[in-house]
């Protein structure tokens, strides 16, 4: 048992770059720069969803800015940040989508000067979830809820 346990040590320690006593101060390094890592490359991946995302915005009928897209490569909270980045400029809604164990995560945000109720077009949509009037979040079986939203903001507008 102590040489399998030695053999192991061992092991880990040349993963880690280290020797046994080292080990793990190692790999907690590691650990963190992999986190840290994980950070930025979301960071990233946002910045490049919300490239995209404003190049396919589209005139709502009263001139504000309508960004709807299911997004593919983000989780909830880049989806979050994307809306809020998209919608800070002023006159925006942003209705976004991202694969989750649930189908798709959505969320609804509009900038401050819109009156529109995105809880209500949320649940009006078939989304489950809820929120308040400026941002709402949930859950759909899948994208084909922005197309129902879509509709809807251009009604509204």
């Amino acid at each position: 048992y102590l040489q399998q346990c030695a053999w192991a040590a061992q092991k880990i320690a040349k993963e880690v770059s280290s020797d046994i006593p080292g080990a793990h101060e190692a790999y907690l390094r590691e650990k963190e720069s992999a986190k840290e890592n994980r950070q930025q490359l979301m960071l990233r991946l946002t910045d490049a969803a919300i490239d995209a995302i404003q190049n396919g915005g589209e005139k709502l009928p009263d001139g504000g800015m309508m960004y709807v897209q299911h997004v593919p490569f983000l989780d909830r909270a880049g989806l979050i940040h994307a809306a809020g980045t998209l919608t800070k400029g002023g006159n925006a809604v942003a209705i976004l989508s991202c694969p989750d164990k649930n189908g798709c995560a959505v969320i609804f945000l509009r900038s401050d000067d819109r009156g529109e109720d995105m809880s209500s077009l949320l649940r009006a949509c078939g989304a489950r979830g809820g929120g308040k009037s400026d941002m709402a979040q949930g859950s759909a079986a899948d994208e084909s809820i922005l197309a129902a939203a879509k509709e809807m903001l251009v009604k509204q507008a």
